[in-house]
């Protein structure tokens, strides 16, 4: 990527082993609405430009002696002679990527920024901030959309674009691995990160691994299809974008509860506060600069889920007020208070109304208990056949905080998922619209493939850990993922591309 100029572009190399291969891709470029000029002070140079409405131009080289070539293209005239230069100047790329290379990868990505000065590192966020802004002048109202869900919508995308921004312009070094193990039946996506020195950046990978984890002696559960352990220092780019997020699901719960017609003028009232409360222990553990949380899921014969988990929250007990709110909050809601007490911990049980929550409806079904522990620095939540007795005893277990090598793990299994999924949207009322119901037909469709996709090898995994400055971190997923990947592109060229 080129920063230095704006609008950024990138020199782009694309391998040449066999001498017709500069003319096919020449005709590909010819394909796609450009036309190559032979340079007439050097053969193996090629002006690229655009037919007719087009802007965009560049140049398009044959490297000498190497099984490579190198185009660019850019949008400014001004910076086609730079662009000549930097082109010409281009070299065989193979001993800039030999450590990808090396690492026997199926597929591999890296970026490296050899400028690191403050003044290099503004033209790199110079460079950001055009392609945020074409980012975010693409999100636009939806007919359907209130104005608080497109907000919020909006500011999910810029928290996304700060996230990228700082490693573009912050990262010393990222690359990125994809290998399939044919034995194994297994893929795996590895990358591995390092900060330039006294950036943002860099303070926040340090931060990694000093905190010991909360939840360090609490095992995977038999069973479980879904295992999550947390331990991470949030920092101050993270911390302000959270706010705002709450902020705005905040605002957007009130509109929704002044627009309710099934809740009293005493209710609103109630819920909000209730919601207030949750929100501002919720903000105040992030506000604290670091977060540890630990989930457990695990199904039954009828794939009837129990969930057990917790989070880190200061001060977490002026829950104990905010929780009987909720039975004010709604007909049928209910709070009952101290249904047992494990050590320090008061836990209790709420009922929540159909439809008071839809995500807890279509987990666990509507009306079901939900239990809620309280201790002074986190709060549990469980649901699910045996729930209460099974938060006890791991309450009871657990042990002193110690540190982890991860930052973040978390195993799955998605067949119970789907099919869950696909349990409650069966049960959903039909749709009225031809659009909707070919969406619901498509839907239905899509789940159907990955149920027997996961029949078998269905597990997936995530850890990313720190040590001496470097970020490492592996995705892995088994056969079943790939298998429905092939399904779902498979049925995609049937319906969109024969004719």
């Amino acid at each position: 990527m080129l920063s230095g100029v704006t609008p950024a572009c990138y020199l782009t190399w694309v391998p040449l082993p066999k001498p017709a291969d500069a003319k096919d891709f020449r005709d590909s470029l010819d394909a796609f609405g450009y036309q190559t000029t032979r340079d007439a002070q050097d053969k193996n140079l090629y002006r690229i430009d655009s037919n007719a409405g087009a802007q965009d131009m560049g140049w398009f080289r044959i490297i000498p002696g190497a099984d490579y070539g190198v185009f660019v293209l850019t949008t400014d005239k001004e910076d086609m002679e730079l662009l000549r230069q930097l082109v010409t100047r281009a070299e065989e790329p193979k001993g800039e990527v030999a450590d990808l290379l090396a690492s026997g990868c199926s597929l591999g990505a890296e970026l490296v920024n050899k400028a690191v000065s403050a003044e290099d590192q503004e033209k790199r966020r110079s460079a950001a901030a055009e392609l945020r802004k074409i980012s975010m002048d693409t999100v636009q109202k939806r007919p359907e959309e209130s104005k608080t869900e497109f907000e919020l919508r909006k500011h999910l995308l810029k928290a996304q674009l700060d996230e990228s921004e700082r490693l573009m312009v912050e990262a010393a070094i990222i690359r990125v691995f994809g290998s399939l193990d044919r034995n194994a039946s297994r893929a795996s996506l590895k990358f591995t990160a390092t900060a330039i020195p006294d950036t943002s950046l860099h303070k926040t990978i340090a931060a990694i691994g000093v905190r010991p984890d909360d939840f360090a002696s609490v095992k995977k559960f038999d069973g479980s299809i879904m295992s999550i352990r947390m331990n991470h220092p949030i920092d101050e780019v993270r911390q302000n974008n959270v706010k705002t997020f709450l902020e705005l699901v905040q605002a957007d719960f009130d509109s929704r509860i002044d627009a309710s017609k099934d809740l009293s003028a005493d209710e609103k009232v109630n819920t909000k506060q209730f919601l207030s409360g949750l929100l501002k222990v919720t903000l105040d553990g992030i506000a604290s600069g670091h977060i540890c949380a630990m989930l457990e899921a695990t199904t039954d014969a009828t794939n009837d889920f129990m969930v057990l988990g917790s989070v880190s929250a200061p001060d977490a007990t002026r829950l104990n007020d905010v929780l009987p709110l909720l039975a004010k909050s709604g007909k049928g809601n209910l709070a009952e208070m101290n249904v047992r007490k494990v050590g320090n911990v008061s836990i209790h049980r709420i009922q929540l109304y159909k439809g008071f929550v839809s995500l807890i409806d279509r987990v666990f079904g509507d009306t079901r208990d939900l239990f809620i522990g309280i201790d002074k620095d986190r709060v549990w939540l469980a649901a699910g056949p045996g729930a209460l007795d099974r938060m006890a005893e791991t309450i009871e277990k657990l042990g002193p905080p110690a540190m982890t090598a991860s930052v973040i793990h978390a195993e799955a299994r998605l067949l119970p998922w789907i099919q869950r999924l696909d349990e409650v949207a069966k049960t959903s009322p039909e749709k009225t619209t031809k659009e909707e119901k070919e969406r619901q037909r498509a839907n239905a469709r899509t789940r159907a493939r990955a149920i027997d996709a996961l029949k078998t090898d269905d597990q997936v995994t995530l850890d990313i850990a720190s040590k001496d400055g470097v970020v490492t971190g592996e995705f892995s997923f088994d056969k079943g993922s790939m298998t429905f990947v092939g399904k779902a592109i498979s049925a995609f060229a049937k319906e969109n591309l024969q004719e």
